[in-house]
């Protein structure tokens, strides 16, 4: 485990899984720097391929904010810069609980259709600009890495692009 006033690492020992918790202060001024140094540590380290689902990244300081985090807007311009610069994160997010999804709304135009016992139904779609940077990311890091890129897109089916 790794602690600083700005985020906080949890890295399951069994499972090699990491968990990236983004203080508000990061957010609010969109300091992604903790977490690209992150991400590439994890690729450095664990290689890219072996970094494939391994991150999960939370929002600390919105406990209390009844919003969703896809309708908070300091998240969503986190999220834009994070992923501007690492276009290739999706292929890190876990998908374990719809993670990589709720994650990766934060950049979506997501309009919620209906609710269900608390449980929020959502049509999401990722803008175009946003969708070629992830794209066009995801593809040179497959070429850069020796990656099949039809596996890589196979494991991205549940993103919204």
């Amino acid at each position: 485990m790794w602690n600083s006033t700005e985020g906080l690492v949890i890295i399951n020992p069994k499972t090699k899984d990491i968990i990236y918790d983004v203080s508000k202060k990061e957010i609010v001024k969109c300091n992604i720097s903790k977490v690209v140094d992150l991400i590439n540590d994890m690729k450095n380290t664990m290689s890219f391929k072996g970094s494939n689902e391994k991150l999960n990244i939370c929002f600390s300081g919105y406990d209390d904010d009844p919003r969703e985090i896809y309708n908070i807007p300091e998240i969503r311009e986190y999220m834009k810069k994070l992923v501007t610069t690492k276009p290739y994160l999706p292929y890190f997010l876990t998908k374990e609980k719809n993670t990589r999804v709720l994650i990766m709304s934060c950049i979506c135009d997501v309009e919620v259709l209906r609710t269900e016992n608390g449980i929020n139904n959502l049509s999401i779609r990722m803008p175009k600009d946003m969708s070629e940077i992830i794209i066009a990311g995801l593809i040179l890091s497959a070429q850069q890495h020796g990656l099949d890129i039809p596996e890589m897109r196979e494991s991205m089916r549940d993103m919204p692009f």
